[in-house]
């Protein structure tokens, strides 16, 4: 299940590239999720977030910005319930 918004932003001055994850499809409020960020398949993040209110789950990483394109890739797990989603995208 896609359930991702995944965006890049670039910060030239330091070669960073900043990975902002935000899942929001069908995700009830104060539920664990297991997530992991990989940037070109080398994992950037990895841990356990709790939805807010919103049913969002944020996660905000930087990485540095490798010779061309950049291919980000998100997934989680609900821990209460198996529910899994992914999305990527080439920055």
């Amino acid at each position: 299940k896609r359930c991702f918004h995944l965006r890049s932003v670039a910060n030239g001055a330091r070669g960073d590239l900043e990975v902002i994850s935000r899942a929001i499809d069908d995700v009830a409020a104060g539920q664990s999720w297991q997530l992991f960020l990989s940037d070109n398949g080398t994992r950037i993040f990895s841990g356990t977030k709790t939805s807010n209110a919103r049913g969002e789950v944020r996660v905000s990483k930087l990485t540095p910005d490798r010779a061309g394109s950049d291919r980000i890739a998100a997934s989680g797990v609900n821990t209460r319930n198996g529910t899994t989603c992914e999305g990527s995208l080439t920055s």
